[in-house]
Parts: structure tokens; sequence; C-alpha cells
């Protein structure tokens, strides 16, 4: 069909001809002549219907503006589909930031069903292309401090070609009392951004990663390791949950800069998403652990941790109505299942106090395989007041005060150990939902946690963070916790 056919047709028509086709093709027809060109620009419900087609529509105001919003989001949302499919990891990495804040974008519009999300399924297809989860996903320092220690180990072989020019640019140089790893108050931004998208992203087995060539970040026919006997997974001597392991029970990090918290140091509140990152591996594994171990109570778990992307998704506005009878911006008022995970005391000293190497103080422990002990404790809590919030929060909500019970469930846990808690619910200066509470033993509070909802209010991936003395005790006890809403009951 020439032009000129084409455009003599009527205009619905010209319109249903156009929304048969893809992005692509509207940008092909586009380049085509000035008055097509204009046409398609003009034609509001035809950038509608392409992105409805590919994405889900976002609810409330931000669903009602007219076809520029649209048109604007699907570009953007097509050019990160070709991003995470370019074959360049130089690119991607270039672009880290812009694939982090659509990524976050595209959580806090998708529909609160993951299965029925058509964002969550954009999402798992852009990150399943091949390359990607190592190359993005896994560039934090809990991975370059697990790459660096396996190519040492490599460098380090009498049968391995130390001499290799790769070996010499990308392993550290050690000292005899140090791990050859990153330093542990250096928040880089790379890496931070990287972290972030892995705890987004959530659902992996860790223990099950594919350590290959891009992994190590070596392309599969890097001159500078070409013809070497080159076979990474044989130089993986600790799984990555050790390294989490050691991340979060290194006492060193529960300081006042940090908040004790997922936090990064200054005081900002800005969160500290390789924190997060180890935290949710580590309770990953002990979770996994724990289902092998008790299958009759596998449903006390978070489900959305096995999924990709899921329950990051905010749940139906009408829930997180702010009305005078509920008081409640955050969804607090419910029940909600916690994980506490802490290694015996005697143990938690050693690693820190009395194991040798004593490393720098800017370096990572080693990796640990001490097992930890998991407790399961269902959490009542419903919302008392609203205040203000204080100078260092966010503005956009009050502080939410909540106060409750804590009781252990019973088949999994001994001891006397249900308590009272009490606690408050404010954003960052950054907008993430911090959450800080107080377990209270006959009338006395006793531990304290600090934790962050990742996804924002309403995600049901849950609350994720450190518990430790009240007193701010440097010499422990400490260590993980998670919690997220619940209909698990006692009584199961």
């Amino acid at each position: 069909m020439s032009f000129s056919r084409l455009l003599s047709l009527p205009p619905e028509v010209i319109h249903n001809i156009l929304a048969s086709g893809d992005p692509d093709s509207l940008a092909s027809w586009r380049a085509c002549c000035r008055t097509l060109h204009g046409v398609i620009e003009n034609d509001s419900l035809l950038w509608k219907e392409q992105f409805l087609k590919r994405f889900d529509e976002p609810y409330g105001n931000i669903a009602e503006v007219d076809g520029l919003f649209f048109k604007k989001e699907l570009r953007k949302f097509v050019k990160l589909n070709k991003l995470l499919c370019a074959r360049e990891t130089s690119t991607k990495l270039k672009y880290m930031s812009t694939i982090v804040e659509n990524v976050v974008q595209l959580l806090k519009t998708a529909k609160s069903d993951d299965h029925e999300s058509l964002n969550i399924q954009f999402l798992t297809s852009c990150f399943g292309f091949k390359g990607n989860f190592p190359q993005l996903l896994c560039n934090s320092s809990l991975y370059d401090s697990m790459r660096c220690d396996a190519l040492e180990r490599a460098a380090n072989r009498p049968s391995y070609p130390t001499s290799s020019y790769w070996l010499r640019e990308h392993v550290r140089p050690t000292s005899e009392d140090s791990y050859p790893l990153t330093e542990i108050y250096d928040c880089k931004p790379g890496q931070q951004l990287s972290a972030k998208l892995n705890c987004l992203w959530g659902a992996f087995n860790a223990d099950d990663l594919t350590y290959d060539r891009h992994w190590f970040g070596l392309a599969p026919n890097d001159h500078r390791v070409a013809g070497m006997p080159f076979d990474p997974a044989a130089f993986i001597s600790h799984a990555v949950h050790e390294y989490a392991r050691a991340n979060v029970y290194d006492l060193r990090r529960y300081v006042d800069a940090n908040c004790w918290g997922p936090f990064q140091s200054g005081g900002s509140q800005k969160v500290d998403w390789e924190r997060v990152e180890a935290i949710m591996i580590l309770l990953s594994h002990n979770m996994a652990a724990f289902a092998k171990k008790h299958v009759a109570h596998s449903d006390i778990l978070n489900k959305t941790w096995n999924h990709v992307f899921a329950g990051l998704s905010p749940q139906p506005p009408s829930r997180l109505t702010l009305s005078p009878e509920a008081l409640d911006p955050y969804d607090i008022t419910g029940t909600w299942m916690r994980i506490v995970c802490f290694l015996d005391f005697r143990d938690l000293w050693e690693f820190n106090f009395t194991r040798a190497p004593t490393p720098l103080p800017n370096r990572h422990r080693p990796p640990i395989r001490t097992e930890e002990a998991i407790r399961f404790i269902i959490m009542n809590i419903h919302v008392i007041r609203l205040s203000p919030p204080g100078d260092k929060d966010g503005k956009a909500l009050p502080v939410a005060h909540f106060q409750g019970t804590a009781k252990l469930v019973r088949p999994l846990g001994d001891g006397n150990d249900d308590s009272r808690l009490r606690g408050m619910v404010r954003l960052t200066p950054e907008g993430e939902v911090r959450w800080t509470s107080w377990s209270i033993f006959n009338g006395e509070e006793r531990w304290r946690s600090e934790g962050v909802q990742v996804g924002g209010i309403g995600s049901r991936r849950g609350v994720i963070g450190t518990w430790f003395d009240k007193d701010f005790n440097e010499e422990g006890p400490a260590g993980p916790t998670a919690f997220w809403k619940s209909n698990y009951s006692d009584e199961q």
C-alpha cells in the first residue's frame, strides 16, 4: 500500500493499522514521511494502547493523564529493554543508575498480583538475558570479595600461570593479616546499585549460582586468559552465604554512624543496600535450610522470597488510604511473621575477638561456616498514634507509633520468649520506609531492631534489618532479622 493510499484512509483505520504493530515498527513508520510522523506523534490513544499491551496501567491520578505520559514512558522502557539486551557490559554498567530507577518505577506501578503483572513479566524477561545476572546483580563488595578470594587462590596455584596479565590487573595485593577485600566502610555507588537490584530481584538460591566466566567478568574468548586452564568454580572455597554471614555478624558494623542498622555511615539514613543484600542472602539460606528440616512448617516462610521481583508492588490504594479511623499510613496494623537468627554467643565472641589473624580495621572478616539458631515470632501490632516527622525524617508522611505483642512459634523454639513490642515507622530523607522497634520483657526494654521495608509501603517482601542490645553494647549480641505480613497462626 502506498503512503498516499494509507493516508487517505479514515483516521480510525489508520489508527488500527498502527496499533497492530510494535514500538519499533512505529519508529520506522514515523521516519517514512512528515505527515505520518505527525499522525503517530499526535495519536495519544495509540501510545496508550501500545503501552498497555506491554505494561500495567498505573492506578490513581497518574492513569488520568493524557497520551503524552504513555508516549514518554513507553519510549523510556523500550530503551531500557534494548539496554538490558545489549551485549556490551560496559554500556549497562555506565547506565546502572538509570536501570535501577526504571526498575523501581515499574515495580511501584505493577499490579499487586505478581503472576498477572505485565511489569514483572517484562523485568523478568529483561534480566533473564544471558549474562545480566552476574554482570548487574553480582557486583557488590560481597561478590567482589568472593571473586578476589578465588582469583588469588588461582594465582597462588603452582600449576597456574601467575604472570598472566589478567591476574596482575585484577587480583588485589594482600598482607599477611588481612583478606584481599574491599574496605568495609567504602560504599561505592556502583556496588550499592548492584546490591539494590539484587535485593529487588530477591528470589534466588545463592548456593546454586553458576560460577562461570560471566560471573568472573571474563568474556568467553578473553584474549588475556585464552588457552589457560581456567575453571572458576574450582577456586571457590566458600559459599556466598558464608561471606554474608561474616558481614552480618561483624560487630564493627554496628555503630552509631549507621544507626546500628542497614544504613550508610554518616548519619544520612541512606540505605546501605550492600548490608541489606548480605542480610537477605543469609536469611534466604537459613530459611531454605529450615524448609528442608521442617517440611510441615514451610508455610511459615515468606513465599515472595521464592520468586523474582515478587511482593514489591504496593497493595491497592484503598488499603493504604489514611482515614481518621485507621491512622495507618504505613499499613502497620495486623499480624506479622518475624525471623530472628543468632550465633551462639561463644561463636560470636570468637569470630569477633579471639580468631586469628585479626583483620585490619578497614577490612572484611573472612567467611565463616558456623551455623546459627533460628527463631520465628508472631507479632500482632497496631498503630496507637501519629506524630509530625522529626528534623532528620522524610516529610511526606507522619511518624507512626505502634505497640503489640510478640509470641514465639512454640514448635520451632524453646523458652519463654514472649514479649511486648513498641516501635515507630517513618520515612528517611530519601523516601525509604524505616522501622524501629523494641522488645520488652517483664516491663523492661531488652532488644532493639532497625530495618527498611524493601519495596516501600505495602510491600509484601517485608522489613529487612538488624537486631541488637538496646543499650548499644559493642560486644554484642547482634544479628539479622526480617518480618512480613502473614496469615500464619500458632495453632497451625
